[in-house]
């Protein structure tokens, strides 16, 4: 897991849609689906359920969003 992955999974986790993130990531949809993916794998969990339109978070990616919004801001705080 990587700090870009993270990025990628709270802004997926507010906006929905896959395409709509990378355009606003400056990213292809692809390479934000592998990384998605990526994550996903690492944990052995999914985070999104693909079959929601727009997507869902999964019971795992829940928790994951609420600790990975929790990291940012200490991260932000440390930074201080």
């Amino acid at each position: 897991m990587n700090t870009k992955q993270i990025q990628y999974a709270l802004a997926l986790s507010e906006i929905r849609n896959f395409s709509q993130v990378a355009e606003k990531l400056g990213i292809s949809q692809p390479a934000l689906s592998k990384q998605i993916q990526h994550l996903e794998t690492e944990l052995q969990v999914k985070l999104f359920d693909r079959n929601h339109n727009p997507l869902a978070l999964t019971p795992a990616g829940e928790f994951f969003v609420r600790r990975a919004r929790e990291l940012v801001y200490q991260e932000e705080q440390l930074c201080k």
